[in-house]
Order: structure tokens, then C-alpha cells, then sequence
């Protein structure tokens, strides 16, 4: 029984983890909390439900679509809201309440669309489940891990052996020095928008489909905000780490004591992490970027 509920925990974990390293990129070239990410994380939803209900499509296809939908709605979000503030030399609160405002207003948008209605997906995707000794495993938290695992490996690639990713790591270091080296700050910050934007899309999209689709979807991004706190802010692989723990602590206490608690819990985790150690799990403390 343990060894099943650490399973899915892991399964639910690594979602939690795709979202934080969205929320950690832009965190680390620019500083701020960007909380358009959990307006990214309901359109992935909901547009990947949309395409594959009303197109017919298969749902894989549909979350593919998804995924480039909600790259190029972050970065929209971030030409026409935040780099307006950011070239008026507005600071950090402006930015957290510009991408807050977008959060809501996204959010307000899908329970006038759907009249506040829970939906599920026309047809099955990766139901069932297949067994691994006395394991009962759900076909889509292995999903789930597997496609949380590929995005990783792929991003991990981009930022390593990449020349974006060197400019993203070179800006978030410093966004003045790049500048002086002749990057073009705009079009790195942009894309990292657009990276962060489609691990919000298909976590999102994968959220849905294990559980269901609702307006109120994109507040998973509380999760990836403590994640990032518990693995360390700015640090990518804190992000990883604090996603699976929260996971892992959610689906335990679940199983064991009760889903009512089970929130609170979470919280009193990160204020002890906060407590002992503020600089995160991955022991890197960051500094104000803007």
C-alpha cells in the first residue's frame, strides 16, 4: 500500500515539477513570481478539452495543439503586459500584480465560458491501469511520469547545449551585462515566456485529463510557487526536487490521514522550510534580479 501511494505521489509530484521549472525560469531571469502561469496552466486545459470535444480529434493531438497554444499566449502576455512595465522601469510588485491581475482575468473568462462547469474529456485517454508485482499503476500516472521526465530531459537539453539556453543562463546572471555583451534581452525573456508557457500547457492538459476541467484549474500554480520556495528559488533542479516532495507529502497524508488535511499540511511543510531553511532544500540562496 505505501509502495503504491509513493507512486502515485511521484506521478502527481512530477506535474507539480513540470510547473515549478516553468515558474522557476522566469523567476530566475527576472525575479518576480509570474502568476500568468496558472492562467497558462487553465487554457492548457481547457483548449486541449475544446480541440479534442468540438474538432474530434485524438487527445494527444489535441494537448500538442495545447501546448504551442499556451507557448504563444505567454509570450503574448509578456509583449503586451509585462515588458511594457519592464521598459517603464516599474518594479517587482507591478510585475506580481500585472501577472496576477492576467491570472484572474483568465480565470474569470473560463467560468463565464463554461458556467462554471467540471467537464471531462470526450474519450479515454491512457486509461486502465497494468500491474507491476502487487503494484496497481494508472496508465496515466505513468504517463504522466514519462512525459514529465521527456520534457525535462528536453529542456535540460536547450538550456546545456543550446545557444538560447546559454543566453537564458547568461541573462538570468545578469540581465545588464548580457545587454552589454549585445544579446537581445527582449527576444531571450520572450522565449523564456514561451518555454515556461508550454510546461504550464501540457501539465495542464495532463491535470485534466487525470482529473477533470474546471475554471479553477490554473490555481495549481500555488503548488509550483512552493516548490520553487522548497527546492530554492531560482534553482531548476530545487524545482524538480520540491515538486516531487509536495507531491509525494500531498498523496501520503491523502492515503493516511485525510484530503482535508492535506492542504494545510502543505502549508505548515513550506512554513518550516521557511523557517529552517528560506534558502530552499537545493541551498542556493538567489538575489534580486530587478
Amino acid at each position: 500500500m505505501l509502495f503504491q501511494q509513493i507512486v502515485n505521489g511521484i506521478s502527481v509530484g512530477s506535474m507539480y515539477a513540470l510547473l515549478a521549472v516553468g515558474f522557476s525560469l522566469v523567476y530566475n531571469i527576472l525575479g518576480i513570481a509570474n502568476f500568468s502561469h496558472g492562467a497558462m496552466i487553465a487554457l492548457g486545459a481547457f483548449f486541449s478539452y475544446w480541440i479534442a470535444r468540438y474538432l474530434a480529434v485524438p487527445v494527444p493531438v489535441a494537448i500538442l495543439a495545447s501546448i504551442a497554444f499556451t507557448g504563444l499566449s505567454s509570450a503574448l502576455v509578456e509583449l503586451v503586459t509585462l515588458r511594457i512595465l519592464r521598459k517603464r522601469g516599474q518594479g517587482s510588485l507591478y510585475f506580481f500584480i500585472a501577472s496576477l491581475t492576467v491570472f484572474n482575468l483568465v480565470t474569470a473568462v473560463l467560468v463565464y465560458i463554461s458556467r462554471g462547469n467540471i467537464v471531462s474529456y470526450p474519450r479515454a485517454f491512457l486509461s486502465g491501469t497494468f500491474t507491476i508485482g502487487n503494484l496497481y499503476i494508472p496508465w496515466i500516472d505513468a504517463g504522466m511520469l514519462l512525459i514529465s521526465i521527456v520534457c525535462l530531459a528536453v529542456l535540460s537539453y536547450v538550456m546545456f547545449k543550446t545557444r538560447f539556453g546559454l543566453a537564458v543562463r547568461a541573462a538570468s546572471f545578469s540581465i545588464k551585462a548580457a545587454q552589454l555583451m549585445g544579446m537581445d534581452i527582449d527576444a531571450i525573456i520572450q522565449g523564456v515566456f514561451f518555454v515556461s508557457g508550454t510546461l504550464a500547457g501540457v501539465t495542464g492538459a495532463l491535470l485534466g485529463v487525470k482529473y477533470a476541467v474546471y475554471p479553477y484549474i490554473g490555481n495549481f500554480v500555488y503548488m509550483a510557487l512552493f516548490a520553487c520556495v522548497v527546492g530554492g528559488l531560482g534553482n531548476l533542479t530545487g524545482a524538480v526536487l520540491g515538486g516531487l516532495l509536495i507531491g509525494l507529502l500531498e498523496t501520503l497524508v491523502s492515503a493516511y490521514i485525510s484530503s482535508a488535511i492535506s492542504p494545510a499540511l502543505t502549508f505548515a511543510f513550506l512554513v518550516v522550510i521557511l523557517l529552517l531553511r528560506p534558502q530552499g532544500l537545493a541551498g542556493r540562496a538567489t538575489e534580486e534580479k530587478i
